[in-house]
């Protein structure tokens, strides 16, 4: 009961209340959560362009032998970044197509394990459920890209509010124990100095 009280109610309450909202956040507004993602990764891209292109312009300076490498980097992360900042969607639907070809080959894949290794796996069920949903989730990348992953986003957005009204549930829980104790120690302070007295 004594650690239950060390814990802190209210730091429980805080990251129950912020998961709920950051998970609102996931339901309503995914299209606008994957265009500031897309974003960031483009200005990332730009600011690291242009540090290798400084690179290289300090390395030239100084006669160092790899600094074709660094202009050739700093070109290309340049071009890139800026390809998604002015392109964001036609990166999204790109990123998305790269993760569905990985997603089917690594169902097929497992479906192939299950299949070659079942001797020595035994019990393979488990790997084939993966390999189908890997399967499934590919192919819905693949028939409607955008509808995939605004349905991945509600389905994680739903999971963290879950999270976050478990978290404020068991943050009311130690606040009721934490007065409860309070009570407690205020009750035997009294009986000592009465007992004193």
């Amino acid at each position: 009961m004594n650690y239950l009280s060390n814990i802190k109610w209210s730091n429980l309450l805080i990251d129950g209340l912020l998961s709920i909202l950051i998970g609102c956040y996931f339901i309503f507004f995914s299209e606008v959560l994957t265009k500031i993602i897309i974003l960031s990764l483009g200005g990332g891209l730009i600011v690291g362009g242009l540090i290798f292109l400084l690179i290289y312009y300090i390395g030239k300076s100084k006669n160092q032998y790899n600094h074709i490498y660094h202009l050739t980097q700093g070109l290309v992360y340049l071009a890139i970044g800026i390809a998604i900042v002015f392109k964001p969607y036609l990166m999204t639907d790109l990123i998305l197509y790269i993760v569905a070809v990985w997603l089917l080959v690594s169902g097929i894949s497992q479906l192939i394990y299950s299949f070659r290794f079942k001797k020595h796996i035994g019990n393979v069920l488990l790997l084939r459920i993966g390999a189908a949903i890997f399967l499934i989730l590919g192919m819905s990348i693949f028939l409607s890209p955008q509808d995939t992953i605004n349905t991945i986003s509600e389905i994680i957005g739903v999971l963290v509010v879950i999270m976050g009204i478990i978290l404020l549930y068991f943050g009311t829980i130690l606040y009721r124990i934490s007065k409860k104790q309070t009570v407690e120690s205020a009750e035997i302070i009294t009986i000592d100095e009465d007992s004193k007295a």
